[in-house]
């Protein structure tokens, strides 16, 4: 079951903003690239910006931005450091929007964050 994306945007940019980093509204990665769609939203603040999962309580933002980090894992969300972002899953099974039937992907450093995948 996919999260309520709306609550989760809501509770990251709160809290964000409760810690004085004056977030920006999230936009999607789709919008953001500006191109296609995706499985996150973006969070910008200051010079920095965060990445928000559609797919889970999960968030990610440059490894030396401990504020961000901090406030977001006492929002309730699991931060996806660096190390933890360079494992390789291999055989995922996803659904791609609009087609029916599953694909197998690989998930690792070298995928761009962007997919069109749906929650199933």
């Amino acid at each position: 079951m996919c999260p309520d994306q709306d609550e989760q945007l809501r509770r990251a940019t709160a809290a964000l903003a409760a810690a004085g980093l004056a977030p920006k509204p999230p936009v999607s990665c789709g919008e953001h690239n500006r191109q296609g769609g995706g499985t996150y939203h973006v969070i910008e603040f200051g010079e920095s910006e965060v990445f928000i999962s559609t797919l889970g309580r999960l968030a990610a933002g440059t490894d030396t931005d401990f504020t961000a980090r901090q406030t977001l894992e006492s929002a309730g969300f699991r931060w996806i450091d660096g190390t933890t972002g360079a494992i390789r899953v291999t055989d995922l099974c996803v659904w791609l929007t609009g087609r029916g039937r599953a694909w197998r992907v690989v998930a690792g450093p070298s995928v761009s964050r962007c997919g069109t995948y749906r929650c199933r």
